[in-house]
């Protein structure tokens, strides 16, 4: 079953509304200029604040930049490609499907822009952040079921259910939040 979210007082809506408004006013003084100094010199828009030079014979130079260009295709592949290994004897064909299945996702989808952006940020800054959201429907997996997988049952045992109603079971199951125990 679902658990209830608990119910805030109008008091602690408040104290955490000022303690956010706090955290952010924090970062908008202290850390966002000297990211945004950081990325103004990355681009080359930072003439007056950035290093200057004593002449006029003295090339612009954009170090920052020059960096970036050659860290980030060591980094990020321009065709990048990933490689999965089994976990167990005879899932040899099980993490080809998932190796196929997974760069091809990750062609269709475009994720290699924002790994890009993330990987700059954290040459740039020092740190990135990248969410990678997931959907569990049709992906629940048991936590004794692990080194087994979920497609994989014992033929010895006798059950009222077969494995595919025991799997859209486990599923139902797994959609309420209720656990699935198959015994001792």
């Amino acid at each position: 079953m679902a658990s209830r979210k608990p119910r805030l007082s109008d008091d602690e809506i408040k104290t955490w509304h000022m303690r956010v408004s706090g955290a952010e006013k924090a970062l908008e003084e202290s850390v966002l200029p000297g990211w945004k100094r950081v990325l103004r010199d990355y681009a080359g828009e930072n003439s007056e604040d950035g290093l200057v030079y004593g002449g006029g014979d003295v090339p612009d130079f954009n170090f920052l930049l020059a960096t970036a260009n050659v860290l980030l295709p060591a980094v990020v592949s321009a065709d990048p490609y990933l490689r999965f290994l089994p976990r167990r004897p005879g899932d040899e064909g099980g993490s080809k499907r998932a190796e196929a299945a997974v760069n091809y996702v990750f062609r269709e989808i475009g994720f290699r822009q924002p790994l890009e952006d993330v990987a700059l940020d954290s040459a740039l800054f020092g740190i990135g952040y990248l969410k990678v959201g997931y959907d569990p429907s049709g992906a629940f997996l048991l936590e004794e079921d692990y080194d087994t997988g979920p497609e994989q049952f014992d033929d010895d045992e006798e059950d009222v259910l077969s494995p595919e109603a025991k799997r859209s079971l486990m599923l139902a199951m797994a959609e309420e939040d209720v656990p699935f125990e198959e015994g001792p």
